[in-house]
C-alpha cells in the first residue's frame, strides 16, 4: 500500500421478498460513458451505498474499456443477487438494467444486502468503537473478465459497496448548482472526467475541475480538500504499481520555509483566492477510507521532504528510522543502556499522536523538542520483523540542528504558525449526483473525522479505521469539516422601530438568495421577504407587516 506525494507517485428466498418501489426509483438515464484512459478498466456500484434492510438494491457496472467476450461475477456474502445465483453474468445489451447497449459497460442484475448475514454487520466502522456507528463496507463479488482471446482477468481491488444501518436518519442536503449538492460536512460534486481516481492512479496532478465547481458555489474557506472516490479505476495489468496507491497528496500553496520545500502558490489553478494549502485523494472504500491514510496525506503538506538526510528519501521517512510518523519510520523507546526497543504500533502503520518531527515541520513546536533522529543498520531486517526487538547498531544520527542548517529554520515558528484548519470533503460521483443514503454515509465519515473527543475518553489510535483526529496533532490545533454552515445565514441583530417595523440584519453567502420568514408560535412560518446577500455577505431585510403584532420570531432560510 503506497501513496503519492506532491504529484510524485511512490509509491430466505429472494423470490418471496416484497419489493419496495418507493425506495427503489427507476435507474437514472444513461450518462455518456466515462472517458477512461487507454489501458485501464473501471468498476462502480450504483448506488454506492445501500441500507442493510435487504430492500435497497444496487447494481455493479464494469467498464471493460473495449471489446471482451464476457463479464461474470461470483457473488460474495453479504451481497446477494436477485436471482439467487452464486455466479451471475453481466450484460451489455441495453436490457435488464443495462443503461446502454454495446458501450463496453457491463451491468449486473439487481443486488442487495443479505439480511440473513446481518449477524456479521459491525456496530462500528471497521469494528472500531472510536469510528462511526452504523457504517460498513462490504464485498460485492469477484469479477472475471474473459478477453477476446480467452484469457481471464480480474480487478486488484474486488468491488465493494457501502452499507448504512437502517436506523440512521438521512442528513439534510442543499442543492447549490446542477453539479453540487452539500450537506453538513460533505460536498458532492457530479464529475464527468473521473478526476478523483485519475489523481490517485497518477494520470493527473490534482482535482482542479472538482474544486473549481465547489468554489463556484462555496466561499474560499478550506485549507485542504479531501476527495472520496465512489468508483475504482485500475491500470492494466491489475498488478501495475499505481493500482496499489491508497492515497495521494498535492501541494497547492507553500508559504513557509525550513521543510525542504520551495515557496509556491497555485491556489488560482484550483479556484481559491489564496487560502487552499493542498488537495488529497483517497482510494475507494476499504482501499482508502482509513483515518491513517487520510492523515498520512495531510501530513505530506509539510513532510517528508528532507532527502538530504538518511532519515528520508524525499517523500517518506526511512522505515528503519526513529521518526514514529504516519509518513514512515517507527517509535524507538530508549532502554537506558544505549539501546532502543522498536515499537511498531507507533509509526507508518498507525499512531496515537503526530511525531515531534511532524509537529516541528508544521511549525507547532520548536526544534528543541525534537529528539535526536536515528537510523539503524540496513543489514538488520525491516521493521515489521523487528517489532519489540532491541536496536543497538545505529548507522546514522541526525539532529534538528543539522536539518535547520541545511534547509533553514522552520518559519513561521510556534508563535505564529497556522493552527486552525478547515477540511472540505468532496465525494465525486460519476455523471450523477449521489442519493441521500450515499450522501449520509460520506457525510458521517467527513463529520466524524474532525469530531471533538470527550475529555474523559483516551486518545484514539489513528490506524485502519476512521477515528477522529481531534487530538492527534495537539499543540492547540483545531480541525473542522463544516460545509453547510458556510452558506447558512446568521441573524446578527433584530431591531424594532417606533412605527412597528422590524429590521433584521444578517450575514450569508455573497450572491446567494435568502428568505426571511416569521412565526408567532414557532410552529408555522410565513414568507416575509427575499433578498440576495451583498458582495460582503450582508443581508438587511425589513418586515413592514410586524406593526400589528405583539411578537414575532424570525428565521432566514436558503431556498
Amino acid at each position: 500500500m503506497v501513496c503519492g506525494a506532491s504529484g510524485t507517485i511512490d509509491s430466505g428466498s429472494l423470490a418471496t421478498m416484497a419489493e419496495d418501489a418507493a425506495r427503489r426509483p427507476p435507474p437514472p438515464p444513461a450518462p455518456p460513458p466515462p472517458v477512461l484512459p487507454v489501458g485501464t478498466r473501471m468498476w462502480e456500484t450504483i448506488p454506492g451505498v445501500v441500507r442493510n434492510d435487504g430492500i435497497d438494491t444496487f447494481r455493479l457496472e464494469v467498464n471493460a474499456n473495449g471489446p471482451v467476450s464476457n463479464v461474470t461475477m461470483e457473488v460474495w456474502s453479504p451481497t446477494i443477487a436477485q436471482s439467487g445465483a452464486a455466479i451471475i453474468t453481466l450484460r451489455d445489451d441495453g436490457l435488464g438494467g443495462d443503461r446502454a447497449a454495446r458501450d463496453y459497460i457491463y451491468t449486473s442484475e439487481l443486488l442487495r444486502y443479505d439480511t440473513r448475514a446481518a449477524w456479521s454487520y459491525p456496530p462500528f466502522y471497521n469494528h472500531d468503537t472510536n469510528s462511526p456507528a452504523g457504517l460498513s463496507i462490504e464485498w460485492v463479488g469477484n469479477v472475471t473478465i474473459t478477453e477476446t482471446n480467452g484469457q481471464q482477468v480480474g480487478f486488484l481491488h474486488i468491488p465493494q459497496v457501502g452499507v448504512l444501518s437502517s436506523n440512521i436518519p438521512l442528513v439534510r442536503t442543499v442543492t447549490l448548482s446542477s453539479n453540487v449538492v452539500v450537506s453538513e460536512h460533505l460536498i458532492n460534486v457530479k464529475g464527468t472526467n473521473l478526476s478523483a481516481q485519475k489523481f490517485v492512479r497518477a494520470f493527473t496532478l490534482g482535482t482542479a475541475d472538482l474544486t473549481a465547481l465547489a468554489y463556484a458555489v462555496l466561499p474560499d474557506a478550506f485549507d485542504f480538500f479531501i476527495c472520496f472516490s465512489t468508483y475504482r479505476i485500475e491500470r492494466l495489468p491489475a498488478t501495475t504499481g499505481a493500482n496499489f496507491n491508497a492515497g495521494v497528496h498535492r501541494d497547492v500553496k507553500v508559504s513557509y520555509t525550513g521543510t525542504g520545500q520551495g515557496l509556491m502558490d497555485n491556489t488560482a489553478i484550483y479556484g481559491s483566492a489564496g487560502r487552499l494549502l493542498g488537495v488529497n485523494g483517497l482510494d475507494c472504500y476499504e482501499r482508502g477510507i482509513w483515518s491513517h491514510n487520510c492523515t498520512h496525506e495531510i501530513l505530506h503538506q509539510w513532510g517528508s521532504y528532507l532527502g538530504a538526510f538518511p532519515i528520508s528519501d524525499g517523500q517518506h521517512y526511512n522505515p528503519r528510522s526513529s521518526v514514529g510518523s504516519l509518513l514512515g519510520g517507527h517509535l524507538w523507546n530508549a532502554n537506558g543502556n544505549g539501546t532502543w526497543t522498536l515499537i511498531c504500533e507507533e509509526g507508518r502503520n498507525g499512531a496515537t499522536h503526530a511525531d515531534p518531527l511532524d509537529k516541528y515541520l508544521m511549525g507547532l513546536i520548536p526544534g528543541s523538542r525534537v529528539p535526536t533522529l536515528r537510523v539503524y543498520d540496513q543489514n538488520y531486517p525491516l521493521p515489521l520483523s523487528m517489532c519489540g526487538q532491541t536496536i543497538s547498531n545505529v548507522q546514522f544520527t541526525v539532529n534538528i540542528a543539522d536539518i535547520a542548517a541545511s534547509y533553514g529554520p522552520r518559519s513561521p515558528g510556534p508563535n505564529t504558525a497556522k493552527r486552525d484548519f478547515s477540511l472540505g470533503f468532496i465525494a465525486e460521483s460519476n455523471a450523477r449526483l449521489l442519493n441521500q443514503v450515499e450522501i449520509t454515509f460520506y457525510d458521517i465519515l467527513a463529520g466524524h473525522y474532525t469530531k471533538p473527543i470527550p475529555p474523559e475518553w483516551p486518545d484514539p489510535y489513528v490506524g485502519q479505521s476512521w477515528p477522529s483526529i481531534d487530538r492527534f496533532f495537539g499543540e492547540g490545533t483545531t480541525w473542522k469539516s463544516e460545509v453547510l454552515s458556510l452558506i447558512e445565514p446568521v441573524i446578527r441583530t433584530v431591531e424594532r422601530f417606533a412605527d412597528g417595523r422590524v429590521r433584521v440584519t444578517a450575514t450569508g453567502l455573497p450572491g446567494r438568495g435568502y428568505r426571511l420568514q416569521g412565526s408567532a408560535s414557532l410552529q408555522s412560518w410565513v414568507n416575509i421577504a427575499s433578498q440576495i446577500a451583498t458582495t460582503n455577505g450582508t443581508l438587511v431585510v425589513t418586515d413592514t407587516t410586524a406593526a400589528q403584532l405583539n411578537r414575532r420570531f424570525y428565521r432566514l432560510i436558503s431556498p
